[in-house]
């Protein structure tokens, strides 16, 4: 998943004139999956040592299950709505 995605969804939410409050909420979570992936080392190369995919390498449900949610967040945001509480 790509930042980028983020920020679209921001700006067909500005460009149709959604409130404050959303758009509030919608840098928040911008914000928030910023210091996931950064933390987590989502976007690294995945031979890198502090790689997400290097530290789960050893822990293939795991690694998968973490894929299938940034899969379904990811389309989730494409299409403008919120993920499915799980």
């Amino acid at each position: 998943m790509h930042i980028h995605t983020f920020d679209q969804l921001y700006e067909r939410l500005e460009s149709t004139g959604h409130g404050h409050d959303l758009l509030s909420s919608v840098e928040d979570e911008i914000g928030r999956f910023r210091v996931w992936a950064g933390q987590a080392g989502a976007h690294m190369h995945q031979s890198r040592r502090d790689s997400l995919d290097y530290r789960l390498r050893e822990a293939p449900r795991v690694h998968s299950q973490v894929s299938e949610l940034v899969e379904e967040l990811q389309e989730d945001v494409e299409k403008g709505t919120p993920p499915e509480v799980k």
